[in-house]
């Protein structure tokens, strides 16, 4: 599923200004060849997946370079693609980063961490699963 703009949610601030970015991950592309297709994620893309493991669920890609409101974005059973995501492809040409946000609940946007490409991660763990409300994309 190709992603469109979300409309933005009226509860919820506008996006956030971007923090300074350090790479705090070490890219994977010694591993992959750019251009190629990862777990699905075609190239320049970055990909979220409801379920881990990037075999079963929905996913959801992204390839313009924007801030998205994840709670604006229809998920394909009902709902809302927001606190869905469970893994997640970052396959944007090399060292280009992303932004995972969630919302506080009360006024701001809250970085929960960034990946640089090439990068992926079949399994975000407890910390963020389900839990990411926004991405900002390159």
């Amino acid at each position: 599923m190709e992603a469109a703009l979300a409309v933005p949610n009226s509860t919820r601030p506008a996006a956030p200004v971007p923090p300074q970015l350090k790479a705090n991950k070490q890219a994977k592309s010694g591993l992959v060849a750019a251009g190629e297709t990862h777990y699905g994620c075609a190239y320049e893309r970055v990909c979220l997946y409801s379920d881990a493991g990037f075999v079963t669920g929905y996913k959801l890609s992204f390839y313009t370079c924007a801030f998205v409101d994840l709670g604006g974005v229809n998920f394909p059973t009902g709902g809302k693609w927001n606190d869905r995501m469970s893994a997640y492809v970052n396959n944007q040409t090399d060292g280009t980063t992303s932004i995972f946000y969630n919302w506080n609940g009360a006024s701001n946007w809250s970085v929960m961490f960034s990946t640089v490409a090439i990068d992926w991660n079949s399994n975000v763990g407890s910390t963020y699963n389900d839990k990411m409300d926004a991405i900002r994309v390159c």
